[in-house]
């Protein structure tokens, strides 16, 4: 379970699906959250597509995907490669190839897609290599110039050479970056408070960017020009993570991070017109998915089933089975057995829907 919980709240990341819809914004909204014991899924994850990712490619699990413009990326978590499939689940290129020339990536730290969907963006060591979403084509690649590039761990594109970063190192955790005139404009939007944690922490929503709070906090923030301003605040009582053990060092937060106490950060977060989604990790070395109601704040929280959200668009979630705890008798395998039966090493992608009726 520890080794789960890792990968989910390090390596797993998003689907980031391409929806952008203008919307008004309304007040901080808090969310309790007092009970995380749900078992039911099958009666309120509704299964709508499913997508089997077809190649001779030996896939395994994503670190990350993205999901928009009639295209499927996948960042392979062993291979340490990202591949590119139409949106039925055909294989069209792989996307670049591991090296260190500068067309290469040799550490990828994040994969993004630029505003309107049209370039695949990998953040590597070296860089931010852009790809062609058409074919996976080689672009160019942008140069972080700023002293912060060694610490850049994740980023969220937001404009034309402007990006959020999430830094591990330096004052700020979240890091608002601009090329302006060929120089670089970097302001720090959050103090730094503890040793960071590296998780998925941006996702976008209605035309707007949300960032997700650091280890040992619990809430949501909205940015908007040039600043982060809360958005929602989940209140999970005295199972939360209090402030006084935010771990200030490396050994603290592997002390920390291995210990079944206390629920200890979100692993991801995502909405749907409805519904908000948290990946919450901590409690009893666990991972919970938690799904909150945002008309009448209702709460559907439970222990993980085996199924990886990764995104959101309009009223749906996009997610992906461990088809290793696809058991027959579950009502994911009675789901999809067909297309395990028939694919069984290939990954699947889901579109659900949350219907709590």
């Amino acid at each position: 379970m520890k080794i789960r919980l890792l990968l989910l709240l390090t390596f797993l990341g998003l689907v980031v699906a391409s929806c952008k819809n203008e919307g008004n914004e309304s007040p901080v909204k808090t969310y309790g959250i007092s009970k995380l014991d749900f078992t039911s899924w099958k009666d309120v994850v509704k299964i709508k597509e499913a997508v089997v990712l077809k190649s001779d490619l030996p896939l395994t699990y994503p670190r990350k995907c993205l999901v928009g413009a009639g295209r499927i990326v996948f960042w392979d978590s062993k291979a340490k490669k990202v591949y590119l499939f139409n949106s039925d689940g055909t294989f069209i290129s792989q996307v670049g190839e591991r090296g260190n020339a500068q067309n290469e990536y040799n550490l990828i730290k994040d994969i993004a897609f630029n505003p309107d969907s049209t370039v695949i963006k990998i953040l590597d060591e070296s860089g931010i290599l852009n790809y062609s979403m058409e074919d996976g084509r080689f672009l160019g690649m942008e140069k972080i110039k700023s002293d912060i590039s060694p610490f850049v761990w994740k980023l969220l594109p937001i404009g034309d050479n402007h990006y959020l970063f999430y830094c591990d190192g330096g004052e700020s955790t979240v890091i608002d970056y601009e090329m302006v005139g060929g120089k670089a404009k970097v302001t720090g939007l959050r103090k730094k408070e503890c040793i960071p944690f590296i998780t998925d922490f941006f996702y976008e929503y209605n035309g707007r960017y949300r960032v997700v709070s650091d280890f040992g906090d619990f809430y949501v923030d909205d940015y908007d020009n040039g600043s982060l301003t809360r958005k929602y605040v989940f209140d999970l009582g005295p199972d939360a993570l209090p402030d006084e053990k935010k771990p200030q060092t490396f050994e603290e937060l592997e002390k920390i991070n291995n210990a079944p106490e206390y629920h200890k950060c979100i692993g991801c977060a995502f909405e749907t017109d409805q519904w908000l989604y948290l990946s919450v990790g901590g409690l009893d070395l666990n991972c919970y998915d938690v799904f909150i109601n945002k008309r009448t704040s209702d709460v559907i929280a439970g222990q993980t089933i085996g199924l990886m959200y990764f995104g959101a668009c309009g009223n749906d979630f996009w997610a992906m089975p461990y088809l290793d705890d696809v058991k027959e008798g579950s009502f994911l395998y009675d789901a999809l057995k067909d297309d395990i039966k028939a694919y069984p090493d290939s990954p699947i992608l889901l579109k659900v829907n949350i219907d709590e009726n």
